[in-house]
């Protein structure tokens, strides 16, 4: 008899060691993707309030930030430079003056970006991405004022896309996926930029 009873036990410990398995892998996949959707929002949360920055900027001032090139003056967010009815600083990010690069929290492995001024209309991309077209603007092109993200996650910039456009092509709607060099660029498409 004691030898049936230790049996059970045993098969009972596996039945049990069993379900704790299965539980666990269950709460770790859920976990992983509790953890990419924060991720998915906060990259989000971050290029819109950049977005509302520049609104505002534009609301207070009249006119969008001063460009040079294609880039726009991300410091005239920060500072004022004298336009009438500038109230910032508009961001709470920080920024770095040198390469006028947005610093954004957590989201990419160099944490920078710009906004820039490039075509509205589909980019002249692949359909992954990959660099094979022309984004500037030229006359005659519908142009629009770009927030972007350096080096973030491909994953990450393809649940945004989904997110934000309902599929993730990269090639049309606000949210733009440009590779160079290997390196994914996440952009959203904000404001007219012939204001």
């Amino acid at each position: 008899m004691l030898n049936k009873k230790g049996a059970m036990f045993g098969l009972d410990a596996r039945i049990a060691l069993a379900i704790f398995g299965a539980l666990s892998v269950i709460s770790g996949a859920a976990l992983y993707t509790a953890i990419q959707e924060a991720k998915v929002t906060r990259t989000l949360t971050q290029l819109t309030e950049v977005e509302k920055a520049v609104e505002s900027f534009l609301l207070d001032t009249g006119h969008l930030p001063g460009i040079s090139g294609a880039m726009y003056n991300v410091h005239e967010l920060y500072e004022d430079t004298g336009d009438t009815g500038w109230s910032g600083p508009y961001l709470s990010l920080d920024y770095d003056k040198v390469n006028r690069n947005i610093i954004y929290k957590g989201l990419s492995s160099s944490g920078d970006g710009r906004i820039e001024k490039y075509e509205s209309d589909t980019w002249g991309v692949d359909t992954d991405g990959t660099a094979g077209g022309d984004l500037a603007c030229d006359a005659g092109d519908k142009c629009s004022v770009w927030i972007g993200i350096y080096n973030v996650d491909r994953s990450i910039a393809e649940a945004v896309d989904l997110k934000v456009d309902g599929v993730a092509d990269f090639k049309n709607g606000r949210i733009r996926l440009y590779e160079s060099d290997s390196t994914p660029h996440l952009w959203l498409r904000s404001l007219n930029a012939d204001l």
